[in-house]
């Protein structure tokens, strides 16, 4: 690796520490910016902005940005994007920028978080409760992709899967909510097919793989919302063998 890259006494390198792994690189990481046309971009500047933050870019500059679009762009940073924040602002343009240190060793927690809070969902009637419990699921899961990029992971074959495992489990939640606000009841057997997801991602065994899965393939009740949210399960039950078996 020196020697490909010509590597003298007198180059600096930058080396990172990802949990239990030492990353190291010829030079440091420069900022990554994006420069969006508001005016250009009418119908779509908000999905593009969450879909910048996943990918881990730094800095947003909106150009032409309209009241409407700039309070519609705070609101969706507040509830989707930590560590984001408006940091300049004129008449012509405003910046996004990431002012928070980022950790891969947050990883872990978070999404252990992120499996907590969609349990709790299962468990949570009240309107209000569950709109504030989904905004969160929104905005951890987003953040622990956002991380996935910037950061890596020690496990670097799996860092696909973890990232489409924070995905299934972000439209889970959003298939909860929804079914709550329609008035479908979720039954009790579908919370505790959740649970067993979360059981076997901390304690993988594939006996127990194989039982759900047999029980997911089989599970029909003509409820909309309910066998959609059987369907997120089972996808995301594929996503657990990948990294755990």
């Amino acid at each position: 690796w020196i020697k490909k890259y010509n590597l003298q006494n007198n180059k600096i390198i930058d080396m990172e520490l990802v949990e239990n792994a030492i990353v190291i690189s010829q030079t440091k990481r420069e900022p990554s910016k994006k420069v969006l046309d508001a005016e250009k971009l009418p119908k779509s500047i908000i999905r593009i902005i969450q879909v910048l933050y996943k990918k881990g870019i730094d800095e947003i500059k909106v150009l032409n940005g309209t009241p409407q679009i700039t309070n519609e762009i705070t609101k969706i940073i507040e509830q989707r994007c930590i560590g984001f924040e408006i940091i300049d602002q004129s008449k012509d343009y405003f910046i996004i920028k990431d002012i928070a240190k980022e950790s891969a060793e947050d990883f872990s927690t978070l999404l252990r978080r992120s499996f907590l809070i969609v349990l709790q969902l299962f468990e949570e009637e009240n309107k209000e409760n569950l709109e504030n419990l989904d905004k969160s699921l929104n905005k951890i899961t987003a953040y622990c992709q956002r991380l996935l990029i910037k950061k890596g992971y020690h496990e670097f074959t799996n860092i696909n899967y973890y990232s489409r495992l924070c995905s299934e489990l972000e439209h889970i939640g959003d298939e909860y909510k929804r079914a709550l606000l329609n008035k479908e009841k979720i039954s009790k057997t579908c919370n505790n097919l959740m649970k067993e997801l979360y059981n076997l991602f901390y304690k993988f065994n594939e006996e127990g793989f194989d039982n759900l899965q047999k029980i997911l393939i089989n599970y029909k009740t003509g409820k909309y919302h309910e066998d959609l949210i059987v369907r997120r399960i089972n996808t995301a039950l594929g996503f657990v063998y990948a990294i755990k078996g």
